[in-house]
């Protein structure tokens, strides 16, 4: 490569590794990458200015790459498969042969990969990241999002609704993600997302504005209409009905049908002249209820709502489920997602959600993503120990565990339902923490391979950036008490 070749490729790399919007995992290969090419042009300048000396004959024993072992980069796996595929052996190849065989094949292809030349794992890999386009000719907007989003449940439905102006309204249980949805379709349409948590006790300033102790201040929803940007009503059915009713007139005017210099609304400072509708101005409701009647035994904070606020809503109502991705990515290790999700299709592979389904128990408690991450960070306590124990440090006694967090879990359940768990999952203190040391010794003394075999299908490529967050957990020291 030329000097010029590698200063682009150094800085496209570096694009890469700065663009937030990547899978860590493609940034943490770019950044990879930023360092070889800068290798590489470190070692092209040298040459310019050093004779470089005759090569040694290569010795069996050094520098040799197993064709069919696997790098952890799938575009170097790639590269061994395909040079396996046309020395036909698996034996040892040294760095000069894979060199050469690469530059064959490069040839023989013009200089171009298809496809079809690419391993199963490797097209896995790009359909999990690939960045989808979506043209919306009517609005002459393209949205831009990764396949990850992109499975997220009625996702083009709900940007379709907020581009067109309708207002958007998400029901499920604690924890389906109904908050991050929206919060997706703001960053998917590019708009600032303004967050408007509901209770009984949200204010018309919040809403509207109106005088503090520090003078005159816009209200949320002034700001998404004015400003543009995402209303997020987040637990809507939290309102009190009469504070509800100040959206009313803001959301009847929402609609792409008339124009948004044709629209406007008041705010709460009567001197202050009306209020033209910006484009980018859309409303996205959340709430566990549908709130024409209300579920007093499990949501009791909920209140019925008026039918005027509703109507806004009419045809653009969806209901969002537990996300099969989402579950998984946030449980990371395959275990732990066993033991809280499990299967559906299947009784004897229950986790603890579907078995509290099946026996109604979810009357008590759900199992939220935020359970599965509460439980994944009490585990991820005990990894971080597991590495201090391992590097000789003294780590702190009685800290947090995973048994810790789950029968803290079992609190919310009475007596009975809470003996059904613990006799169907084994729920005894030796019997999990004997699971959890099986796992430990694979992330601790099994390197990355250790730690990936132990890893959920969807987070396996990212586990480079996985084992970062868990080297700067940094919570297995005690304090070390001094007296005065």
């Amino acid at each position: 490569m030329t000097k010029a070749e590698l200063e682009d490729k150094i800085r496209k790399s570096e694009k890469l590794a700065d663009n937030k919007n990547m899978p860590e995992a493609m940034r943490n290969g770019a950044r990879a990458n930023v360092e070889k090419f800068k290798k590489e042009l470190e070692e092209l300048e040298k040459s310019k200015s050093t004779p470089a000396p005759a090569p040694a004959p290569a010795k069996a024993t050094k520098s040799k790459t197993t064709a069919s072992a696997s790098t952890g980069n799938p575009i170097v796996d790639v590269a061994l498969g395909k040079i396996k595929s046309i020395a036909g052996t698996p034996q040892a190849i040294d760095e000069a042969t894979i060199k050469r065989l690469i530059q064959e094949q490069m040839k023989d292809a013009d200089g171009k990969i298809s496809l079809a030349d690419l391993s199963d794992d490797l097209k896995k890999y790009i359909d999990k990241y690939k960045m989808i386009e979506i043209s919306i000719p009517r609005y002459g907007f393209e949205v831009k999002m990764n396949s990850e989003v992109a499975q997220i449940e009625n996702i083009f439905k709900i940007l379709d609704d907020i581009l067109v102006g309708n207002n958007v309204y998400l029901i499920g249980e604690a924890g389906t993600g109904k908050t991050y949805t929206a919060e997706m379709v703001a960053q998917v349409l590019q708009r600032q997302k303004i967050i408007l948590n509901c209770s009984q006790y949200t204010s018309p300033t919040e809403i509207l504005g109106g005088q503090t102790i520090e003078g005159y201040v816009d209200g949320k929803l002034i700001i998404a209409w004015r400003d543009g940007g995402i209303l997020i009503l987040d637990e809507m059915p939290k309102l009190d009905p009469n504070t509800a009713g100040l959206f009313n007139d803001a959301l009847a005017k929402s609609s792409k049908t008339r124009k948004d210099d044709e629209v406007s609304i008041n705010s709460a400072n009567p001197k202050a002249p009306a209020i033209k509708r910006n484009a980018n101005f859309g409303v996205i409701a959340t709430g566990n209820i549908y709130p024409n009647a209300v579920d007093m035994q499990r949501y009791v904070g909920n209140n019925q709502q008026d039918l005027s606020l509703l109507d806004r809503f009419s045809g653009s109502v969806y209901f969002v489920g537990y996300s099969v991705v989402n579950d998984k990515t946030q449980a990371r290790y395959q275990f732990l997602y066993d033991l809280l999700v499990g299967e559906e299709t299947d009784n004897k592979k229950w986790g603890f959600r579907f078995f509290m389904i099946d026996r109604g128990y979810t009357r008590y408690s759900v199992l939220s993503l935020r359970t599965i991450i509460a439980m994944r960070v009490a585990f991820e306590i005990e990894v971080s120990r597991a590495f201090a124990k391992k590097a000789g440090k003294e780590v702190s006694k009685g800290g947090k565990t995973l048994w810790d967090a789950i029968e803290s879990f079992l609190v919310a359940f009475p007596a009975e339902a809470k003996e059904q768990m613990i006799q169907r999952f084994d729920l005894r203190e030796d019997a999990i923490n004997a699971k959890v040391r099986l796992v430990l010794d694979k992330i601790v003394n099994g390197g990355m391979t250790g730690l990936k075999s132990v890893l959920t299908e969807n987070v396996r490529e990212n586990a480079t950036g996985i084992n970062s967050e868990l080297s700067a957990m940094n919570v297995s020291t005690p304090l070390i008490l001094k007296s005065s």
